[in-house]
């Protein structure tokens, strides 16, 4: 039985619609989804009862501000020309 650890990681990008929120907004938001990603890491290593967490759980900043932030994707069209 499969368990999907990113069920709760929706996707609500700040693409340019919504760059139109403040810093402080945006910041919020990508801080949440960092801290989502970090839980995820964890619940995947404990179940795996395996891995080395330091390297994932340092590159979640980082991750969520490319993902959410500057990415050009579409997860319901992979296909889509403009995507990165």
């Amino acid at each position: 039985m499969g368990t999907s650890f990113g069920s709760n990681l929706h996707i609500f990008r700040m693409n340019s619609e919504n760059k139109t929120h403040s810093f402080e907004t945006r910041v919020a938001y990508l801080t949440d989804k960092a801290k989502e990603i970090r839980i995820n890491i964890l619940k995947m290593i404990h179940k795996a009862q395996s891995g080395h967490p330091g390297g994932a759980l340092s590159a979640s900043d980082l991750m969520a501000a490319r993902y959410f932030d500057h990415m050009n994707i579409d997860p319901a069209n992979p296909n889509w020309p403009e995507r990165d």
